[in-house]
């Protein structure tokens, strides 16, 4: 009984994204999400409505992925979005981009040369 107890209480268990498992010994970290649902990318920009995502999308300003069933936001599409609209000068958002995409590369385990003239 006291094992049917446990597999349920396991069964029930939440998983939530921070949450680091053990698998093997070795901590399993999850990789970042690279792409958003319409409802999570109202949530990234503030919590907004998602019909204002839907609208931002109608409007061209951000392109989803449409994949699949349920178009899929990627991330560096809502980093664009909020560069381009932040009022910031262009040598500032490209900046900006690249340093994004350099974390990217870095959570993935690829280091990208760095330039220490850019820096």
């Amino acid at each position: 009984m006291v094992i049917a107890k446990a597999q349920f209480n396991l069964g029930n268990a939440k998983h939530h994204g921070a949450d680091i498992s053990n698998k093997n010994g070795k901590p399993e970290i999850p990789l970042p999400r690279l792409a958003f649902t319409i409802e999570e990318t109202a949530q990234v920009l503030g919590g907004v409505c998602p019909k204002t995502v839907r609208r931002l999308i109608a409007r061209r300003l951000l392109h989803p992925s449409r994949a699949l069933r349920c178009p899929l936001i990627p991330i560096w599409e809502i980093v664009r979005y909020l560069v381009e609209t932040s009022g910031h000068p262009v040598k500032e958002q490209e900046r900006f981009i690249q340093l994004f995409f350099e974390s990217l590369l870095v959570i993935h385990g690829r280091y990208p040369e760095t330039d220490k003239g850019r820096l």
